[in-house]
């Protein structure tokens, strides 16, 4: 008897998962119509979540003092005379190519974008 109840409240579980799967499926669906028709009206819905490249405004705001204090930055050396060296180094072999600045030159004119 006891074998008989676990395996009705096993299969119960796995009907009842089953079904939140449908479920939650679903509100997939119907959200990503709802993000569609969003778009087409020039409005970016998207959910909150953690791989989202956009930010929850209202969560950094609820926890505004836990991340805007001023920080000293530790582990993080700057010494802008290394940094100006490496960018004469990287940048000043192809100086005669940027130089004239040919190529922002010939997009503008071409329109190829704002500039």
């Amino acid at each position: 008897m006891f074998y008989l109840t676990i395996n009705y409240i096993y299969v119960a579980i796995i009907i009842r998962s089953s079904m939140l799967r449908d479920i939650k499926n679903m509100f997939k669906r119907i959200f990503f119509r709802i993000h569609k028709l969003g778009l087409r009206i020039g409005i970016c819905i998207l959910p909150t979540h953690f791989y989202s490249s956009a930010c929850n405004i209202l969560e950094l705001e609820a926890t505004k003092p836990t991340w805007s204090k001023r920080s000293e930055m530790p582990g993080v050396q700057i010494d802008l005379d290394k940094q100006i060296r490496n960018l004469k180094s990287v940048c000043l072999p192809f100086q005669k190519e940027y130089l004239s600045n040919k190529v922002y030159l010939d997009s503008v004119k071409s329109k190829w974008g704002p500039g």
